[in-house]
């Protein structure tokens, strides 16, 4: 090949780089997610998770006064309904699907699942009215819910309790905080990291 032909080669390898890269500049957005309800201001919002394919936002108001929200491009912000202390609640995971938001309350702490069928159902703990847990995340299902349990990582699995037994040494407190799509693999822990797989710490 001629130094010619390898030259325009490379200049039009670069010409269609430069199109690709003009068109992904283009594509790229930005969008505020609004006002609360109230028209209370944007800058008291916590985003905590988003949905797989973008459109449906969870969180809390950082103001302490409002429920935690579900935001969507056509709803915008809206509370969730259904909380026995909404004031006091936290939204920290969706589903993939975005129908299930999985959270907590902050100051006597009970986790609770959240659906539009459904609304809040408060999960269960060892204690008889549910007092002592957090929810962290959930699954790309929504089947597995994860976090704690009286400062012991917790899984709920279809709503039923399982405690996740921690390694026997250097641990004393923690937490689950994510789970893999299908809910077999849970990750979290105290002082150190934690792998849990069917329940089984590695």
């Amino acid at each position: 090949m001629s130094n010619r032909a390898s030259w325009y080669r490379q200049l039009m390898a670069a010409a269609a780089c430069s199109t690709l890269l003009g068109v992904a500049a283009q594509a790229a957005t930005f969008a505020a997610l609004g006002d609360l309800p109230g028209n209370r201001p944007r800058r008291s919002w916590s985003p905590q998770d988003v949905s797989a394919d973008g459109r449906v936002v969870v969180g809390w108001p950082l103001s302490g006064a409002d429920s935690p929200f579900r935001w969507t491009p056509e709803s915008g912000a809206q509370p969730i309904g259904g909380l026995a202390r909404p004031a006091a609640s936290r939204a920290t995971g969706v589903s993939d699907d975005g129908n299930v938001i999985v959270g907590y309350e902050t100051d006597t702490p009970r986790a609770f699942l959240w659906t539009a069928a459904s609304g809040a159902v408060y999960l269960p703990a060892l204690a008889p009215d549910g007092v002592g847990a957090k929810a962290w995340g959930v699954s790309a299902d929504g089947r597995t819910v994860v976090g704690s349990v009286d400062n012991q990582p917790a899984a709920w699995i279809d709503g039923q309790l399982q405690m996740l037994a921690l390694p026997p040494t250097g641990f004393t407190i923690g937490a689950a905080w994510e789970a893999s799509d299908d809910g077999r693999v849970i990750v979290g822990g105290g002082f150190n990291g934690v792998r849990w797989v069917d329940g089984v710490a590695e």
